[in-house]
């Protein structure tokens, strides 16, 4: 059952998110869908892939990347089950999409999801504000940078400086620049992204639709990269923390 835990997964959000919309109240359908399963996002992983790759960590690296593209597939079949299965029950949902979020929503979420990745993390109390402050810092470094200069190098300047960061408090306090690094760049990670390409292709058919949104998670991943290579050039860790 564990090969199916995605495919599950897929299918409780996908349907509870559509009877919600079909009875209650229009929503957007797949970033409600997309942020029920946010833990269950292969992010970290397809990054993780790539920087393998472009280490020449060859084996690992195709592991780790048909991993995450297997975990993305189910999710995306587990969710198109419940989507289709309501609609032959002749079940409409409404989807309805407010954009833009007033400035205290999106900062509500940005400092709920980083306690929520400090949680995710299991931090010690000690490093919690630490965490937090990582995971919004490195938020707000790529939406200013991408407000400025454009979204790439927005991730980039972000992973360039959490990567500096971690780096220089690992060699500092002699504690896992990890603490620094992972939260500072978990909201950079390309998963939701990745997901909403296979939805937005598969509902709407539309192979253009689906390829101009992977130009954009494969921009991210490689603006990522680039920032944590350089950023470990700058100021490289002494010693694996």
């Amino acid at each position: 059952m564990r090969e199916a835990d995605e495919v599950l997964a897929g299918v409780v959000a996908g349907g509870l998110a559509a009877l919600v919309a079909t009875f209650v109240a229009p929503l957007n359908l797949n970033t409600v869908v997309i942020a029920s399963m946010i833990v269950l996002m292969p992010g970290m992983a397809l990054t993780n892939a790539f920087s393998e790759l472009t280490s020449q960590h060859l084996i690992s690296g195709t592991a780790r990347l048909f991993g995450a593209l297997a975990t993305l597939l189910k999710l995306t079949v587990g969710t198109m089950i419940a989507l289709i299965a309501l609609q032959l029950l002749g079940l409409e949902p409404q989807v309805r999409a407010l954009r833009p979020q007033p400035a205290w929503v999106e900062w509500g979420a940005v400092v709920t999801a980083s306690w929520a990745f400090a949680a995710l993390f299991r931090s010690g109390r000690r490093d919690i504000a630490l965490v937090m402050a990582a995971a919004i810092a490195g938020y707000q470094i790529s939406r200013l940078g991408g407000q400025w200069l454009g979204s790439p190098i927005g991730v980039f300047l972000s992973a360039l400086v959490i990567t500096v960061a971690g780096n220089g408090y690992a060699q500092w306090r002699n504690r896992p620049g990890a603490l620094i690094r992972v939260p500072g760049i978990i909201m950079l990670v390309p998963g939701s992204t990745s997901l909403r390409t296979l939805l937005v292709a598969v509902q709407q058919q539309d192979v253009v639709a689906g390829q101009q949104a992977a130009i954009t998670v494969v921009n991210v991943l490689l603006a990522l990269i680039a920032g944590l290579l350089v950023g470990n050039l700058l100021l490289p860790a002494r010693r694996s923390l």
